[in-house]
């Protein structure tokens, strides 16, 4: 057995008492001293004292690397030091002998044999030591014998892994023995043994100096395991190590001994801790959880280790079929067996697991209420709890064609294909062109599908495509193909294709083009190489546009969601007006504004003003051309802005442009003719304009109802649009559209719900500012700072609602109180 004395952090506290003043006799008056880490070789502290024979000493001082040799009473020189830290600070340290050493003053030499001498003497403890553990094994709750000299003085001990007892604790104690019961969370290992209870709690300042010795047994102690000789079920009874078959659900006896260290029993990562064990220990029981995969299990101590029992063997469903067979995607499904309460989901290849409300599950049959439209045929899986799973065969109703409307068919045009269970099919292939279907293509009975070939389709036999990647072949079709220019292939529904700008379609028969329309119209295009066709959108061209494809023998109109062009910009002029030093002051634009009248210039528009410097410091005045108001006034950044009168303009930030706003005095003023002048006046230095612009801002929005619906002291409660949504429906209204209604309040203080209009759910309630919201029903809405107006998204759910005829309401109600709405648009 040996000792070992434990130290907490701060040196000065590891030496203790010891710590005082020091006597030392020297050769040198500069080579040593006592002053704290001075120069030469010097000692500030030693310790601790007392110490252990065969303990270990420590030396604080200042070039404590010079020293050769140690000198303790009762044992020869030491010279087997340890260097810690050369240098000032520095420390230094050796073992003390365990036989010889006596109390008496230490002696160091320096390695040019000078000395230094303790002024306080070194004494010793009496050494703590275990002379005997129990060699046998031991078992938690049993009381063993520690023996040794000095166990008098231990007041807490630890087995493995730190699992502490108290002194308090002991059965019995004195110096020669200590008696303890083996705690239920003790494991093999080697015990410690401690000078403190380390089981009382303290302060940090209270830890921070605490000091004790440790005694660590040489060997360890051995802490038997519980042991298990039968495992049973209700399926029948097993030898430890042999292999149990359960049912989730069912109990599970263990028989065995000293079970009452036992806190779960472990099936893989499953633990169950709601066990039941006899007062004896000797049985232990649980009931088997549906989590529990099949393998080895385990018994879990108390103290952590796990001791293996036997194998499980899960029941799983047996005797399994699938009914109907074949059975049609989208209905219902159901598979008969033996334990079938197990079933927590059913997994078919190509779908996600069926589970909740579309299974139904009982001891002798579960039923997949939907068989998913993307599951192929094969094998489904019976899914458990614990992961484990059983496969089913099974085969799915696959969709017939039996003849056509017309054969041969058009490419472009529509055929009508007969046959069963055709309602199972999403797209028909015709060659490599694939034909996407419309709704309501397949009558719920699934007898007939319509679809529109497409143009580039091939003569051969169709293949009709089903939601779960699989296909089916339909009867040869000889398909006419098409000998006009038509689209190969068009833009995705993620490219934006804008008013005023081009879009390209992938084309065949590009020779035979003559011509492209939009709505109409004809429209500027480039074909290059044949099958690249370039067209450029009108300005005007917005939602639902038609561009037709003309051609020598034929033509074809595709439909288009144009984004419109909502901002118009036109160049007023082109030139060189230099304003420069408050002398040369240039007009632009002609007198009476012919220039913003050709360009239709209203209030709301923007006139932009191209500025090029000709010095970094700059100033220029915007007036008005028969030197009336002055409409703005900016300056260079840094530059002198004469109290306010000029404002600094970043004209790099802005690319080189001041814009102003067209207000109706601008435009009065610009229409008034004075025989001289012109619109504006450029009025200061440094600076050169060459090119002003306009920009108009078109509203996108499209006025579907105007009139007046008063909606007042919730009594008057107005219909808005038709039953059936027939304006929706003109405009071909989508969900993500806005509508926008414009309103005329008849009171400062106003209140407006937007109904569904066959009274269904409420789409909005605000009111004027500072009005009464009861209670967060209405919120407060800014009409002023929104234009009079107020937008509601569109929904799917609100268009179905709106195209709902229900003989009687309209697509909206508006119930409030001193309301009017003028107008109703989409945008």
């Amino acid at each position: 057995m040996h000792t070992d004395m434990k130290k907490l952090k701060n040196i000065f506290s590891l030496l203790v008492v010891a710590l005082i003043g020091l006597s030392l006799t020297a050769c040198s008056n500069d080579d040593l001293g006592t002053n704290q880490y001075q120069g030469g070789v010097s000692l500030n502290a030693y310790g601790p004292n007392p110490v252990m024979r065969g303990g270990q000493l420590r030396f604080v001082g200042s070039n404590l690397d010079q020293i050769a040799s140690i000198t303790i009473p009762g044992v020869g020189e030491i010279t087997n030091i340890e260097v810690i830290k050369a240098g000032v600070p520095s420390e230094i340290r050796i073992t003390i002998p365990k036989d010889g050493p006596t109390v008496g003053y230490v002696t160091l030499k320096t390695k040019t044999d000078q000395t230094i001498t303790t002024k306080t003497q070194l004494e010793f403890i009496e050494g703590i030591e275990v002379t005997k553990i129990p060699e046998e094994a031991v078992m938690p709750g049993q009381t063993i014998r520690i023996e040794g000299d000095y166990l008098n003085l231990i007041n807490s001990l630890a087995f493995a892994d730190g699992v502490l007892v108290s002194a308090n604790d002991f059965v019995e104690q004195d110096r020669y023995y200590i008696d303890v019961i083996v705690p239920e969370e003790a494991k093999t290992g080697k015990l410690e043994l401690y000078t403190a209870d380390l089981t009382v709690q303290r302060t940090k300042e209270e830890e921070d100096a605490l000091t004790y010795q440790t005694i660590v047994t040489e060997d360890a102690l051995t802490v038997g395991l519980p042991s298990t000789s039968k495992i049973k079920s209700p399926r029948g009874e097993v030898e430890v190590d042999g292999e149990i078959s359960a049912k989730a659900g069912e109990t599970i006896t263990l028989t065995g001994d000293y079970y009452n260290v036992i806190s779960a029993v472990k099936f893989g990562e499953v633990e169950v801790s709601d066990i039941e064990v006899s007062k004896d220990g000797t049985t232990l029981t649980f009931t088997l959880p549906a989590e529990a995969p099949d393998g080895v299990f385990s018994l879990v101590c108390k103290s952590g280790e796990e001791v293996p029992v036997a194998t499980l063997t899960t029941i799983k469903p047996t005797n399994c079929t699938a009914t109907p067979n074949p059975v049609k995607a989208l209905k219902a499904l159901t598979i008969s067996g033996q334990d079938m309460d197990l079933v927590t989901g059913v997994k078919f290849e190509g779908a996600d697991v069926v589970t909740g409300d579309n299974l139904n599950v009982s001891a002798d049959k579960v039923v997949v209420a939907l068989v998913p439209e993307t599951a192929t045929e094969g094998k489904l899986q019976l899914v458990m709890a614990n992961g484990a799973t059983v496969d089913v065969a099974f085969t799915l109703v696959k969709p017939v064609a039996t003849a056509y409307s017309a054969n041969p068919a058009s490419a472009g045009g529509v055929v009508q294909i007969t046959g069963t269970d055709l309602d199972l099919v999403k797209s028909v292939t015709f060659g490599e062109a694939i034909a996407e279907l419309e709704k309501d293509a397949v009558p719920a009975d699934g007898t007939t599908l319509t679809v529109k070939v497409p143009m580039e389709g091939k003569s051969g036999k169709p293949k009709l495509n089903l939601a779960n990647g699989t296909s089916v072949e339909a009867p040869e079709l000889t398909i006419d193909e098409a000998v006009f220019c038509y689209a190969v292939a068009l833009p995705g529904a993620e490219e934006e294709l804008k008013a005023g700008e081009s879009f390209v379609l992938s084309v065949a028969n590009g020779d035979k083009l003559t011509g492209v329309e939009i709505n109409g119209e004809a429209c500027q295009y480039v074909l290059t190489t044949g099958s690249q066709l370039i067209v450029g959108i009108p300005a005007a061209a917005g939602k639902n546009s038609s561009v037709r494809l003309i051609s020598s023998n034929g033509g074809i109109t595709y439909t288009f969601d144009f984004i419109p062009n909502s901002e118009i910009t036109t160049v007023l002029w082109t030139g060189t007006a230099l304003a420069d030093d408050w002398k040369n002051q240039p007009y632009i634009l002609s007198d009476g504004g012919q220039e913003l009248k050709d360009a239709g210039v209203e209030v709301g528009d923007i006139i932009t003003f191209h500025i090029t410097p000709t010095e970094a410091a700059w100033k220029i005045q915007f007036v008005e051309g028969h030197w009336g108001p002055t409409y703005a006034s900016i300056c260079s950044l840094g530059n002198d802005t004469e109290s306010g009168k000029f404002t600094e303009y970043d004209l790099d930030a802005n690319k080189g442009n001041f814009s102003i706003e067209v207000t109706q005095e601008l435009l009065d003023a610009a229409y008034t003719k004075g025989g001289w002048g012109g619109v504006f006046v450029l009025n200061g230095d440094n600076v050169v304009v060459d090119k002003v612009t306009t920009t108009h801002f078109v509203s996108l929005e499209t006025t579907i109802w105007e009139g007046e619906a008063i909606a007042d002291d919730w009594k008057a409660q107005p219909y808005l649009l038709s039953d059936g949504g027939k304006e929706l429906k003109e405009v071909d209204a989508k969900p993500g559209q806005t509508i926008y209604f414009y309103i005329s309040p008849t009171e400062a203080a106003w209140k407006i719900q937007f109904v569904e209009g066959h009274w269904g759910p409420t789409y909005a309630s605000i009111c004027s500012l500072g009005n009464d919201t009861e209670s967060g029903k209405f919120t407060e809405y800014d009409l002023d700072a929104n234009g009079g107006k107020f937008g509601l998204v569109l929904t799917q759910d609100m268009l179905d609602a709106a195209y709902a005829v229900g003989g009687w309401g309209g697509v909206f109600v508006l119930n409030g109180d001193n309301v009017v709405v003028t107008k109703v648009t989409i945008e």
